[in-house]
């Protein structure tokens, strides 16, 4: 019935990713929330917009963000903490 033609267009193309959308995005969102995993991202905006990224537990998020803090702050790239695993970088240019 639905093999191809447009009720299949439509069911295939609509009906179908809507369903999943519903059905699977209160899942992944109750995942996330009982995850023990936090992620810490470091921001920078000039002359390139980069960021760097952390993931860490959450009994150590304080710790780890201070030792992320006070490694950028003596100028250090990508600070080295006993807190957090450093995960990369994303780097975007900005237009002017």
């Amino acid at each position: 019935m639905f093999d191809e033609g447009p009720l299949s267009a439509i069911f295939n193309a609509m009906v179908l990713p809507m369903f999943r959308y519903m059905v699977e995005l209160p899942a992944a969102i109750a995942k996330g929330r009982s995850s023990q995993v936090i992620w810490i991202e470091a921001k920078s905006y000039y002359p390139v917009q980069e960021s760097y990224y952390w993931r860490t537990s959450k009994d150590h998020v304080t710790a780890a963000i201070d030792d992320i803090a006070n490694g950028l702050q003596a100028g250090e790239t990508v600070p080295r903490t006993m807190r957090a695993a450093y995960h990369g970088i994303s780097q975007r240019w900005t237009s002017d």
